[in-house]
């Protein structure tokens, strides 16, 4: 071992910095190249392919050849995009002046329809007063906000209009005031007049959300939830967790498009489960909370079995309400888990009293009956909890409980839980 304070010592940590910065610059040139090569390649097989390639090569334990295949896949998904077609409107290019946020795209678009619905009046008074810098500011401004939403040819009308503005040629610029705001037959069919009606339209239909329809995602890809999740999976893997999380966000927000609607909870689950294995407590239990919530937020069903049954004394449920909650296989396979680890870290901080709700749920939905031991941990810790609190009838009743639950599940000859 080298002494790090000797000259001879400060020039081999030196060294080794350097040794290691160099690796690192390697590493991030290697992804670059390796992003812009994926970017520039035409693949030519449908990105459910790469996808279902990369299912198989994950399944069989080589990783570094599925996260090949799902790359591919979210490529190809992004050069296969069909997007909604809008009279005048390029929504891809559109959308990619915006970086791909469809969120700041669909606002420009809205702002565009409201800023110059009175434009070619605005225009034609002022070249009519001889305003001639007023009317090349409003047409500049036209060129500019045209170009940002991908209409090409109102943009490039607009910039031909006001160089001949400028250039003071009457006819010409006739000839183009007509070209934007009406067509030869006197319609108004010209390039702006086309543009504005047609967001016009799209708008109006779409008036209880102000949405386009698109199919478009952040970051400049379409959304395809399921491969970053399979990605975020692959970085879990390798102990990459910054890089899963990414992912995951990604995966996330793309959540509208999982061809599973329940595998967000997968998504949420593995979450919460790096934050575990970064001894990241309180993430942890924030992340828990949120997959509890859904249910607690379900507005078609009312109260959450959560908030009706929390405060109520286990004794007190009736044998009826134990066999719906321990035949509820959906909500068990979402939020047992959440409930049961939540409850857990509760219970080690000795949060006895607070824990107990949770633990209860996991109990009461049959969590982990059939493939795991949280079922008898959770009833045990329940039991020990309610004897040490002299809370005699719960204790006694937990038993009851227990061999009811067991007699529904036995009885169900449901399959095992899906393990998210």
């Amino acid at each position: 071992m080298p002494d790090y304070t000797s000259s001879t010592g400060i020039r081999c940590m030196r060294l080794l910095l350097l040794s290691i910065l160099s690796l690192l610059l390697f590493s991030t040139a290697l992804y670059a190249q390796e992003e812009a090569y994926l970017n520039i390649v035409t693949f030519e097989e449908p990105s459910w392919v790469y996808r279902a390639r990369g299912d198989r090569l994950f399944q069989e334990g080589r990783y570094g050849d599925a996260l090949a295949q799902y790359k591919k896949a979210l490529i190809r998904r992004r050069q296969g995009a069909q997007y909604q077609r809008l009279n005048g409107i390029d929504i891809e290019k559109g959308l990619l002046r915006q970086n791909g946020r469809k969120d700041i795209y669909i606002n420009k678009l809205h702002r565009f329809l409201k800023r110059h619905e009175e434009t070619s009046e605005q225009v034609n008074k002022a070249l009519g007063e001889n305003r001639y810098d007023e009317a090349r500011s409003i047409v500049q401004t036209l060129h500019s906000d045209a170009f940002d939403i991908g209409a090409e040819k109102l943009s490039d009308d607009a910039e031909a209009l006001d160089r001949s503005i400028y250039l003071r040629k009457y006819a010409e610029w006739d000839y183009l005031r007509k070209r934007l705001f009406e067509s030869d037959n006197g319609d108004e069919n010209g390039s702006l007049s086309t543009v504005l009606r047609s967001l016009g339209e799209q708008f109006h239909e779409n008036a209880d959300n102000g949405d386009l329809n698109l199919n478009s995602v952040l970051e400049g890809n379409l959304p395809y939830p399921e491969v970053h999740l399979r990605i975020a999976q692959i970085y879990v893997k390798e102990g990459l967790y910054d890089i899963a999380l990414q992912e995951l966000d990604r995966a996330e927000r793309g959540k509208d498009y999982f061809q599973i609607e329940d595998l967000i909870y997968t998504v949420m689950y593995t979450r919460a489960e790096i934050f575990r294995m970064q001894s990241k407590m309180a993430d942890y239990q924030k992340n828990l909370k949120r997959i509890i919530e859904p249910e607690r937020n379900d507005i078609w069903a009312g109260d959450s079995n959560f908030d009706i049954y929390k405060n109520v004394s286990l004794h007190k449920i009736s044998d009826a309400a134990v066999k719906i909650l321990s035949q509820d296989i959906e909500k068990r396979q979402k939020y047992g888990k959440a409930y049961f680890e939540y409850g857990m870290q509760k219970y080690e901080n000795r949060n006895y009293l607070t824990a107990e709700p949770y633990l209860k749920m996991a109990f009461l939905y049959g969590y982990g009956y059939e493939d795991t031991n949280e079922y008898v941990i959770a009833k045990d810790m329940l039991k020990e909890y309610y004897i040490s609190g002299e809370r005699i009838k719960d204790a006694e009743k937990i038993d009851h409980i227990n061999d009811m639950i067991i007699d529904v599940l036995k009885k169900s000859n449901e399959t095992k839980c899906i393990s998210f």
